[in-house]
């Protein structure tokens, strides 16, 4: 199966309850990298922009994973994407030091598209284009909920995201994404549903994650429970769970299973700090312990 991730790669510095973590490879297409460099018959591409500071470097991490560049953009006048993400507990606060130029262009055919923008680097007009030539298209669009400013990053809902639903077969947003919609979190879902093609999903972080199904007119959301662990790094793992999540349901369009394996995806990639390959043997045995915890919810 072969797969592009479009959005930013980035180099961040990650505080975790006041310990720093400097230069971390980051975004979403280094996440979704590394997790599938241990599946077989998974192909990677990626369509980024780097900036004149970290070519090198994004190239020498890149290339201990099997992955195509779809096309690295390279701008010699900007410096590549950069955050300092805090972490204190559940809460997290977000730092934008350096914004890289737009990603305008994605070469090739794919499979399935999973487009998953930081900061303001993916048009519309790029995910139309991107739809037209896919056979399948995901999105998290965590960067369409925050200012694009440098210096704090507050969260705020750019409205342009309403006329990218229409075009995609999944989306995927976290909780606190999903309350600058709606805060009723089923109701958040029952939109989305009325507007993409196939399934919306809401991460809770500690608490799993809620799956909006369309089934014969009717709708139904399951509740998949995160798998316990004791948290390393939280960073990336949504990215991790969209990737894995699009992958397993298009091997069988089993959208239970495909977020029980992505919730046990998400729980292996906090173990580790940056990106990480995913075992799956590992894998495949905590989605088997979580199907068995999933519950319909009551609407």
């Amino acid at each position: 199966m072969d797969i592009v991730v479009i959005g930013h790669i980035s180099l961040d510095t990650i505080i975790i309850e006041g310990k720093n973590y400097i230069d971390i490879l980051g975004g979403p297409p280094a996440y979704i990298s590394y997790a599938f460099s241990s599946f077989n018959n998974i192909k990677v591409s990626i369509a980024t922009s780097v900036g004149y500071d970290a070519l090198s470097f994004v190239l020498a991490e890149l290339s201990k994973v099997n992955v195509d560049f779809s096309p690295l953009i390279t701008y010699l006048n900007k410096k590549t994407t950069r955050y300092v993400l805090s972490y204190r507990g559940d809460k997290r606060e977000l730092l934008l030091k350096a914004k890289c130029g737009a990603i305008s262009n994605v070469v090739g055919n794919f499979d399935a598209a999973i487009v998953s923008p930081i900061v303001d680097e993916v048009s519309l007009n790029l995910i139309k284009n991107v739809e037209e030539t896919t056979q399948f298209l995901s999105l998290d669009p965590q960067g369409f909920f925050r200012s694009n400013k440098l210096g704090k990053v507050r969260r705020a809902l750019n409205k342009e995201l309403f006329s990218i639903f229409p075009l995609v077969d999944i989306v995927k947003i976290s909780e606190d994404e999903a309350s600058l919609i709606d805060k009723d979190l089923i109701k958040c879902i029952r939109m989305l549903l009325n507007r993409v093609k196939r399934l919306a999903i809401i991460t809770c972080g500690s608490r799993g994650s809620l799956i909006g199904i369309k089934e014969n007119n009717h709708i139904k959301v399951l509740k998949i429970p995160a798998y316990p662990i004791s948290v390393k790094d939280p960073t990336g793992a949504g990215d991790v769970f969209i990737a894995v999540f699009t992958v397993q349901y298009l091997m069988n369009e089993d959208p239970l299973w495909a977020s029980c394996v992505a919730n046990a995806a998400a729980s292996l990639s906090t173990e580790s700090r940056g990106p990480c390959s995913i075992p799956y043997h590992e894998l495949m045995k905590r989605a088997q312990v979580l199907l068995e915890k999933v519950s319909q919810v009551t609407l």
